[in-house]
């Protein structure tokens, strides 16, 4: 608050799941906290908050920054900006310049924005409040190209479906379905994400995960380890598995 005061950052933000869960009056613990400026400041937010606080942080690859205190992440976005997205919204979008990282989001129930200052939510696109009372996980822009953006997001779905009880809308079960071979191919969808994710999933709600990725034709993508891998010896699973990945 202090260093926007001081206009040395832009107006900083708390997104994704603590607003989101603080609207749904879930219990939340604040472990891990996400920031953003909704534009580059956030990378100045950042690095200003770590000299402050006397923190190590660490800059990863896709650009984003935490920061490790005692007990507690701060996470700062990569300001990520989605080139697809800007072409499909135009002129909204260069209207709306501070909406670009909004857009570019995975899930619009993790677009709502808690301003650090007076706490108060916002739901800069007026859907995700919707979505999180009617438990639907969708997209904010055509799921076509959110997922593309970022195939990791499928799977990200079925976590969130599993973990909040919220469905998944059909656009992205659609997606999956139609666009077996790109995920399968997809350089950045690493063994070690999906077997994670997937584990996470089957903790929360094994009949829904298995459920979702066998609807969305993915279940030969899991590797064959873990819990996923006693679900589907439990539900006598494995020839089906094993003709998937032939």
């Amino acid at each position: 608050i202090r260093l926007a005061e001081e206009n040395l950052i832009s107006q900083p933000f708390l997104v994704g799941g603590t607003p989101r869960d603080i609207y749904r009056g879930s219990s939340y613990e604040y472990n891990d906290l996400d920031f953003t400026t909704n534009d580059s400041g956030v990378v100045r937010l950042a690095l200003l908050c770590a000299d402050s606080l006397n923190s190590f942080f660490k800059v990863f690859e896709d650009g984003h920054i935490s920061l490790y205190l005692s007990g507690h992440n701060l996470d700062f976005s990569s300001n990520f900006i989605s080139k697809k997205a800007m072409e499909h919204l135009g002129s909204t979008a260069a209207n709306s310049p501070l909406l670009r990282e909004v857009y570019s989001r995975d899930f619009t129930i993790n677009t709502l924005h808690m301003s650090i200052s007076d706490m108060k939510i916002t739901d800069p696109l007026n859907s995700a409040k919707d979505d999180i009372d009617n438990k639907i996980i969708r997209t904010p822009i055509p799921a076509e190209i959110t997922l593309t953006d970022d195939v990791k997001r499928i799977f990200r779905s079925i976590e969130f479906a599993t973990r909040l009880g919220f469905d998944i809308d059909d656009d992205i079960i659609n997606f999956a379905k139609l666009h077996g071979d790109f995920i399968r191919n997809n350089k950045d969808l690493k063994r070690s994400f999906v077997e994670g994710i997937i584990g996470r999933s089957i903790g929360n709600d094994p009949q829904k995960t298995i459920e979702l990725l066998s609807e969305m034709k993915i279940l030969d993508i899991v590797p064959l380890s873990g819990l996923f891998k006693e679900e589907l010896i439990k539900r006598r699973m494995i020839k089906q598995y094993l003709d998937l990945s032939s």
